[in-house]
C-alpha cells in the first residue's frame, strides 16, 4: 500500500519475476489468485540483483509510512486545535485567552515540524521546493531505484542514508514536541472542561441561539 497523506502518493513498486498470490476482498467475500510475474526478455534476468533492488525498494516505501503517519497525526491535531479555538472564540476570560495563546503557539510549532517532512506550497509563493524534507529526500531515492533492475549503487545506498538521517532528526523533534507540547495542550483542554468535538443538543425548526450572560 503506497503512503497516504500530504506530500505524499503513487503507486506501488515494481515486483521481480516470480510467482504471486493476489487477494481480493469484497465485505465477507474473499478470493486468491495466483499470477506469475516473468522477466522483460529485453533485459537479462539477474534474479539476485532484482530481489536485492526489491528489498531497498520496500525499505524506502516503508520509511516513507512512517513520515506520511508523522504528517497525518500533525493534521488531526491541528483539526483538534481549530475545534477548541471555535468554542472559546467568543470568550475573554483568562483560560481561554491562555489556551487562544497556547493554541497559536502549539500551531506554529507544529508547522515547523511538519515542514521537515514534507514541502507545504501553502506557505509560500510561487513554485519553492526544499530539497531536505523528508518526502523530498525518500522520494528522489525511490525514483532513482525504480529506474532500473540493475544492483543498488554506491550512490543511491549514500542517498538512501543521508534521507534515514533526516528522518531520524524530524522524528526526534516530532515526538518530542507530541510527548511535551501537545501532551501540555490537551491537559490544558481537558482542565478547561472542553471537549475537542463540541457536543450539540437537538436541533428542532424553531431552535434560537443561547442569549449570552
Amino acid at each position: 500500500t503506497p503512503p497516504q497523506g500530504e506530500g505524499f502518493g503513487g503507486g506501488g513498486p515494481e515486483v521481480p519475476q516470480g510467482k504471486y498470490t493476489i487477494r481480493m476482498k469484497l465485505g465477507n467475500h474473499e478470493v486468491f489468485q495466483t499470477v506469475e510475474v516473468l522477466p522483460d526478455p529485453r533485459i537479462p534476468p539477474v534474479p539476485e540483483a532484482q530481489q536485492a533492488k526489491y528489498h531497498l525498494i520496500l525499505v524506502v516505501g516503508a520509511k516513507l509510512e512512517v513520515a506520511a503517519e508523522a504528517v497525518n497525526r500533525i493534521q488531526k491535531i491541528r483539526g483538534a486545535i481549530d475545534l477548541v479555538l471555535g468554542q472559546i472564540k467568543d470568550r475573554k476570560d483568562s483560560v481561554a485567552l491562555n489556551l487562544k495563546k497556547q493554541s497559536a503557539g502549539l500551531k506554529k510549532t507544529l508547522t515547523g515540524v511538519a515542514d521537515q517532512f514534507i514541502d507545504d506550497q501553502s506557505n509560500s509563493q510561487g513554485i519553492v521546493r526544499q530539497p531536505n524534507t523528508v518526502s523530498a529526500r525518500l522520494g528522489g531515492v525511490a525514483r532513482s531505484l525504480g529506474t532500473s533492475w540493475d544492483p543498488p549503487t554506491p550512490t543511491q545506498l549514500t542517498y538512501l542514508r543521508q534521507a534515514e538521517e533526516i528522518l531520524a532528526r524530524a522524528l526526534k523533534d516530532f515526538n518530542k514536541v507530541f510527548s511535551e507540547e501537545v501532551a501540555s495542550y490537551r491537559a490544558a483542554v481537558e482542565q478547561a472542561k472542553l471537549p475537542l468535538v463540541p457536543e450539540s443538543d437537538t436541533l428542532a425548526p424553531d431552535w434560537k441561539p443561547k442569549k449570552r450572560e
